[in-house]
């Protein structure tokens, strides 16, 4: 990442997200639009998309998988850790075109941030209901992510993502573990 921090628009964008996180633990899902996200995200997403999203080595289609973080996707989940006051453990997605993914079930809160192209996430079961319960099992809430966007699920919640047009990369910020 090609920010030092403290950086004034970084720490906007880290204090929104902590802001949404704090507001609606627990109640998700909730979506945040971080202010600054134009310097954070562009100076994350420095790296071409990746030519082999979506493919296994002979070549054909592989299902995508939850990938380990990178330097710079490291770097905001310790920044972003300083705002939430929680360990942040960051993971990612690479997806091609017409890529989707199973549902992923969260243990803990997470904040899903896109940081190029554009997918849909849908978010099921999303936080503790009356009783402590988990919510419906079918899609509870649809939203279309596009670079820069954020969006907050509470533990217990699930998500897929779909309808990628061109390449996109997600990153999953997990909160507490």
């Amino acid at each position: 990442m090609n920010i030092q921090y403290p950086h004034p628009d970084a720490d906007r964008f880290f204090r929104d997200i902590a802001l949404c996180v704090t507001t609606y633990r627990g109640r998700g899902p909730a979506m945040v639009w971080p202010a600054g996200a134009a310097t954070v995200v562009g100076a994350c997403d420095s790296r071409s998309p990746d030519p082999d999203a979506g493919r296994a080595l002979d070549g054909r289609a592989a299902p995508p998988a939850l990938r380990a973080a990178e330097p710079p996707m490291r770097e905001m989940a310790d920044h972003l850790s300083g705002f939430v006051r929680r360990p942040v453990h960051a993971r990612y997605w690479s997806l091609g075109a017409g890529q989707r993914t199973a549902p992923h079930t969260l243990e803990h809160d997470a904040v899903l941030l896109q940081l190029a192209g554009s997918c849909e996430c849908r978010v099921a079961g999303a936080g503790p209901g009356p009783g402590g319960d988990s919510g419906p099992a079918g899609p509870r809430v649809r939203v279309r992510l596009r670079a820069g966007e954020a969006l907050y699920v509470a533990r217990r919640g699930s998500y897929a993502l779909a309808e990628v047009h061109s390449h996109c990369t997600l990153v999953q910020f997990q909160l507490g573990a």
